[in-house]
């Protein structure tokens, strides 16, 4: 699961930081309504029965990412993409999920990328989490004013960087 952010520049998240704090961060980022989207290789049933019941689509509503997860299919069979509309109740339930250890969900492997969008037309790509449990680089649009971006990065603690976003100016 892939995102291109479309922006000329992009926000770079340099540090690790908890993907329990993350996701209590990205309050700050998103807006009621945005689409989040949860890429799981390998969701126990009572997952999918989780997000299932938090109103979560297994397919995509409103922009084209999944190719790159879906050619993982051989390895990881049961593996899908969970899109939740963004609101607190969501986000909190989430870092419930992430904070579970009964050990039914390989937490690398359930969130494994997290994508978000504005849907709209055109569809605004807001951030892309690849590896989002195990030190992966998470990109954020260039249209967040720095102040959104130091809030967010405080909350991790992390640091940031604007620089030119490499899909528009590969090396």
């Amino acid at each position: 699961m892939y995102l291109c952010l479309s922006t000329i520049d992009v926000w770079a998240i340099e540090d690790e930081f908890s993907p329990t704090a993350f996701l209590r961060q990205l309050g700050t980022l998103l807006n009621d309504g945005d689409v989040i989207a949860v890429g799981a290789y390998s969701p126990s049933k009572r997952l999918c029965e989780s997000m299932n019941a938090l109103g979560a689509k297994s397919v995509d509503a409103g922009i084209i990412y999944s190719d790159t997860f879906d050619l993982n299919r051989t390895e990881h069979p049961n593996g899908r993409p969970f899109e939740l509309p963004m609101n607190h109740g969501i986000l909190n339930a989430l870092v419930e999920e992430a904070e579970r250890i009964d050990g039914q969900d390989v937490k690398p492997l359930f969130f494994d990328h997290l994508v978000a969008y504005r849907r709209g037309n055109p569809t605004v790509p807001l951030l892309c989490f690849h590896d989002a449990f195990s030190g992966g680089n998470l990109v954020l649009s260039g249209l967040y004013p720095e102040a959104t971006l130091r809030h967010f990065s405080a909350g991790l603690p992390s640091t940031y960087l604007l620089q030119r976003n490499p899909e528009n100016y590969p090396t």
